[in-house]
Order: structure tokens, then sequence, then C-alpha cells
């Protein structure tokens, strides 16, 4: 039977004229008796596609799928417990066309006409859940590639791997078959296309007529991928392409140090089809990591042919396999330098090693067991040395007779130096630096040496960038955290104040995500007649409006606080002022407690926020104070109501936000009943241990995961 509840408060017409018809998320108000919808904002109606006499017909269930619906019931049990209820995790909303939108409510528990009525705010998160499909996308390419890469570097035999690279871009693309052909500098066809689930029609497709394919030529020439989403009507189309039956092509270029050894291509042959951003580029990634493995293939095979050095060129490739997952393992600079040089001098038995690269504009060296007057002799004399040649054209450079070099350092020759490699690091044709190993004798390289070092420069090039880019982003995070701490602290109080016969313990830690500014805070006034107020509250949302709309309630509750003792005068006007100030759809729950010494009493007004943990002595025991009242920001004109309880000496008093109670490991919460049984366990102790021990066990139960901030203020009477 539908719920008799109806929505006809002076003070809900009055929200929905402010907040509740203009509001930019969903709004929803259902009886907490049968859950039945008693009123829905047009936002709301438009988003979900019925008429609201259909809305009105149905219980809040009917609007959320089968398998949240026990979500749904934790979420109506917290609700009843605490009178609000904010979810952190991505919940759905089901369209009239049967499709869901992805929501985060925020529900709020009211009392009208003696009814007890949830009002659901429902914002529309689908933007924030398509950018991380994009990012889980993202990481699931790279899994893709990395999995692609170790695979296809441990296949030596050349036509198996190509056959391995061509599945894993069918497969990573979702297409019907692909296709590998391997040209020489001039463009002609070198070995016959290897391909890898076409028809029989389509084996020749690679060479019509003794040309090459159009499509695979400019891709050679230019080195880019190039995308038909409509084949047949490409003006480079080839008939035996359009009558087997392709609808959609992508060319991409296996490059191996910027040289072009072939194309790698995938097609759909069901369907037309727009091929993603994020399919291109892996494909393209899978080809860059296919070009050296395929270059290591055809070394290998030549040697496999001429029966020489088969061992070694075994043992360089495992190494440079290895020195590769090495490598890619350093994240800071110099670290992932180390590395590098380390590993380059093992692998073509040097002696001495070294980097250079410029990093902002000057020259950044790393030297294999380099001093201090190494460095400063190097970077004196770096304009026309070999590393500033091999930066400067992009060639790697073999001496056999280094000290004879008018490019030659004098500090090196003085070492020893008699003969060196030194190979380019670059990504993308820009090259940025150069690698460089040093040998004592005279005639020590050859250029399979040289062929080696530029193996490894070329990985090492990536992690290079990769620490680079690792570098900026630490330091940029480190800069953001740092404002964001100090503007943090601004918002809390400076000092705690030391009041006679009562102890003061107060904790604040932000949400374990991202260094984001939270709406939580605390206050301790020194309020009129001699009496101390005591704050804390939660400020929806984060970041610089959560921050200013703190500030501006700080100080609106302070300058009531300072000419009233009366706690629900002082929230009663502070709510005039604020509702006026913040923007709609916003609220804030909050905490005013006044502590009078004399009388040894607290009085106190609950808008909103989770209930306080009260030890009281005399009792014996810890219980919640449960008196509350609506959240801050949504009805103007409200009264708030005042309790009053004694607090005598060994009472304590225990404030906090709702990121305490919301930790959770999985999908189990710390929730109230830890939170209580916490305090029991050490409500004899300090306010410091009790606030200490508290988080403590939080902060283990969740695995030191907060997923929103946590703000705590504890009073002891002593």
């Amino acid at each position: 039977m539908r719920s008799k509840a109806q929505l006809n408060d002076k003070q809900l017409q009055r929200l929905r004229a402010q907040v509740y018809d203009v509001a930019p998320d969903s709004i929803y108000f259902y009886s907490m008796e049968d859950f039945r919808i008693l009123d829905a904002n047009p936002y709301a109606i438009e988003a979900l596609g019925y008429v609201k006499e259909e809305l009105l017909q149905m219980s809040y269930f009917d609007l959320c799928p089968q398998e949240e619906h026990i979500y749904v019931h934790e979420a109506i049990s917290q609700l009843r417990r605490t009178g609000s209820f904010i979810e952190t995790r991505v919940a759905h909303l089901k369209k009239k066309d049967g499709t869901l939108i992805p929501i985060q409510p925020n529900v709020l528990l009211l009392k009208i006409d003696d009814k007890e009525i949830a009002q659901c705010i429902c914002r529309d998160v689908s933007a924030r859940v398509r950018v991380e499909q994009e990012l889980q996308e993202h990481a699931r390419s790279l899994e893709t590639l990395n999995t692609v890469t170790l695979d296809i570097s441990s296949e030596r035999v050349l036509h198996r791997m190509l056959l391995k690279i061509i599945k894993s871009a069918v497969d990573a693309t979702g297409v019907d078959a692909g296709g590998i052909g391997l040209y020489d500098e001039g463009g002609n066809l070198l070995i016959k296309p290897f391909l890898y689930n076409f028809p029989k029609d389509l084996i020749e497709g690679f060479m019509v007529d003794g040309e090459v394919d159009p499509i695979a030529k400019a891709v050679m020439t230019t080195k880019q991928p190039l995308i038909y989403g409509d084949y047949p009507s490409s003006p480079y189309a080839l008939e035996p392409f359009v009558k087997a039956g392709i609808k959609s092509v992508v060319y991409v270029p296996i490059l191996a140090r910027e040289k072009a050894l072939g194309i790698l291509g995938v097609v759909s042959l069901q369907r037309r089809r727009r091929f993603t951003k994020n399919e291109v580029e892996l494909l393209f990634s899978i080809a860059r990591h296919a070009g050296l493995a395929i270059e290591n293939a055809i070394l290998f095979a030549k040697a496999e042919e001429a029966k020489e050095d088969i061992e070694e060129v075994n043992k360089d490739l495992a190494i440079i396999n290895n020195i590769s997952l090495d490598i890619s393992r350093g994240i800071e600079l110099k670290e992932t330098s180390q590395r590098i040089i380390d590993a380059a001098v093992k692998l073509v038995n040097g002696d001495l090693g070294g980097i250079v690269f410029y990093k902002e504009g000057s020259p950044y060296i790393y030297y294999h067991r380099m001093t201090r007057e190494m460095r400063e002799a190097i970077e004196h004399t770096l304009p026309g040395s070999i590393s500033d040649i091999v930066i400067k054209t992009g060639k790697p450079v073999l001496l056999d007779d280094y000290p004879s070099h008018p490019g030659a350092v004098g500090v090196l020759v003085n070492m020893g130096v008699k003969s060196l490699v030194a190979a380019p690091l670059g990504i993308g044709g820009r090259t940025f630096g150069a690698i460089i190993v040093d040998s004592f004798t005279p005639k020590k390289f050859t250029a399979h040496d040289l062929s080696l070092l530029q193996g490894i420069a070329a990985q090492a090039s990536i992690a290079i960038e990769n620490a680079r880019l690792y570098g900026e982003i630490k330091e940029a995070y480190e800069k953001e955290r740092e404002r964001t701490i100090i503007l943090q602290k601004s918002l809390l109080p400076s000092k705690i104040p030391e009041i006679p016969g009562i102890e003061i313990a107060t904790f604040y830690e932000s949400a374990t995500e991202a260094a984001l500014i939270g709406g939580d805070f605390y206050d301790i006034i020194p309020a009129c007649d001699g009496l101390i107020a005591f704050v804390i509250g939660d400020v929806s949302g984060k970041g610089i409006d959560a921050a200013a709309t703190t500030a501006m309630i700080r100080n609106v509750v302070r300058s009531f606080a300072y000419q009233d003792p009366e706690p629900s005068s002082v929230l009663t006007k502070a709510n005039d002022i604020i509702i006026k100030q913040i923007e709609p759809g916003m609220f804030i729950t909050l905490i005013y407690l006044i502590y009078d010494q004399k009388n040894e009493e607290i009085a106190y007004v609950n808008a909103g926020h989770p209930y306080p943990f009260y030890c009281s002595a005399k009792k014996g025991r810890c219980l919640e104070l449960e008196n509350s009242d609506p959240a801050f920001g949504i009805f103007p004109g409200y009264r708030y109501s005042q309790v009053k309880e004694d607090f005598l000496p060994n009472d304590t008093l225990i404030l906090y936000t709702d990121g305490l109670i919301e930790a959770r490991r999985q999908r189990d919460f710390f929730g109230v009943e830890r939170a209580r049984s916490v305090v029991e366990k050490y409500k004899g102790k300090a306010a410091e241990e009790i606030a200490e021990r508290l988080i403590g066990e939080c902060k283990a139960f969740s695995e030191s995961w907060l997923a929103d901030d946590v703000a705590m203020l504890i009073l002891k009477r002593i």
C-alpha cells in the first residue's frame, strides 16, 4: 500500500523553491515506512525518463538494480542509526528504458509531520565513471602490452614470433584478421607477408601486380598509423580486399630505432567499425616493441644460419632481456642511470661507462665510479666531446683510438681510456642524451658491441623518460600536498587552549586517496559569559569550495558564540546566515557544544552529525547522545533545539566525523559498534590515549586506508 505521508510541510515548500527544483542533482523523497517515492525534482524525472505520476507509484527499491538491494538495506540501517548516509562507492539507478545511471547517493533522515522521510540526493557520476573506465582500459592495455612483450621477447624464431605478434594485435583489438609485411628501405617486399585468420582469397592481398599496397607504402613513408573505418570508400582501397569483404583497417609502422622495418595491419571483415584512440595506441605500442624483437630475431636467424657465435648471441639476447626488465624497475633518475650504466659496462665488457643528457637546459652527467673532479672536468669540456656529437647528430659512434680524437676529454685520457662506443638516447625522433662505454684497451669494441649498446639505449631511453616524468609528477604532487596541508591547517585551531579541570585531545587526517582539502573541521571558542564552545563539523564536498565554506562557517559560528551563551540560539542564527551563502545541494553537519565549568554540565546541538559517545563515570557505561536536528544549509528559519547533560569528573565525550565509522575493509565498515567498543575499553585513559587508540584501531581495521577525512575532538573531565 502506498504511504500516506505527504510532502506539504512549509519547510519543504521553501526547500523546493530554493534548492529542490533547480538542484543539478536528482533528489527524491521516500517514506521510511514502505520506501514509496513521495516526490522527485524535475532533474530526477528528466534523468530517469518517467513521468512524475509513474514515479509516485514506485518504491525506491524499484529504481535500484536487484543486485544492489542488499546495499540499500545497509544504507537504510545506517540512516536509521545515524540520521544520514553518504555512499562512497558507485551505486546505480534504473531508467525507464532499463539502462543504468551511475550515482553516488547522499541521504538525510527528516521528520516531517511526525513521519520519517528520507531525502536522497543522487549525484550523476557518469563522467567520473567514464574516466575511470578509460583508465581501466588503459591499464588493461598496459597489461596486454606487457604480456605481449614478454611473449614475443621469449621467441627467437622469426616466423613464430611474427604470428604471435599478429595474433596478439588481433586479440587485443577484437577484429577478425591481421598481417605483417617486412620491407627494405626502398619499400620493396623482402619476405612473404605473414597473415593470421585471412580468407584464402586475401593471401596475396598485400601485393597487387607487383606493387606495394599504397596504404602500407604511405605508412612506411610517414611512419604514422592510418585508419580507415570505411575501407571500401577509401581512394586507396584495393579491389581484392574489397571483394573479400574487408570493412575497416588499421596499419601501423613497425619501427626499430626510428627505422621502418615493415607494417602491422588488422582488419574487420564483419562490419564497419570505429577504432578507438586507445586501440590504435596499443597497436602502435605492440608494433614498437615488435620492432626490436624482430630485429633481434633477424640477428638470431643470421647467426643460426652462419652457425657462428650462436652461444654468444643467445647470451646477449638473454642479457638484453634481463637488462630491460632490470632498468625498468628504477623510478628515480639517479637510480635508473646507475642501473643502465652498470648493465651497459657489463654487457660489452667495458671498464667505464657514462650517461650524458640535458635536464632543464643544463647537462646532467652520471659516470660509472665518477668523482666530483671527473664531473666538473667532463662538464667543462662537454661542447665538442663525443657525447655532444652523438646528442647533436643522433648517431652512434665507435672509436678505436679515443685519445687521438679532437673531442677526447682530458680527464678520461689521463685515466687511460683508449677506445669507446657511444649510442644516442631518445624517443620519437628526439635525441636527448648519449650512453658511453669506455675501455682501457685499444680497439676493444666491435660493431656487434655497438649494436648491443644501441639495443640497451632503446630500452634505457624509455626508462629515463619514465624516471624524468616520475620526478616531475612527484615534485608537483609534493608541492600540491604542501599547499594542501598549509591550507588545511589554517582551517583548524593553531593552538589548543588549556582549560582547568578538562583534558582536550584533537585529531585530523586526510583521506588516503588524494591530497585534496576536505570539509572536516573542529574549533574551540572562548564564548561569552566565560563559557567554552566546542565545534566539530563536516562540509559536503572537497577542494577549494569546501575549504571556503568551512572558513565561512567557522567565522559565522564564532561571531554568534561571542554574543550568545545558548547553543540552540547560536546555530539558529548561524543557519539563517549560512544558508544564503552556500551553493544549492551543499550541506553541513555540525555539533555545537557549550561547557559550563561552574555548573559541571554541557549543552549541545546536533545538526545532522554522527552521534557523539558519552562515557559517564556515574552511570558506569558509554552511550550515544542521540539528539539530532537537520543539517545546516537545508531549512531556512529552522529553530534548533539543545540538550543538557552532566559533565562530571572522569566523564569523557568523544566527538568525531563520519570518516571514522565509514573506514572499511572491502565492504565491511568500521562502524559505530566497533568504535564504541574501543571507547568503552579505554574510557579510563587520558584523552590523548583514547584518541590514539581509537584512530589506531580504525586504521588497523581498514589497513591504513581511509575513504574519507577523519576529525576527532575528545573532552575528559579530570
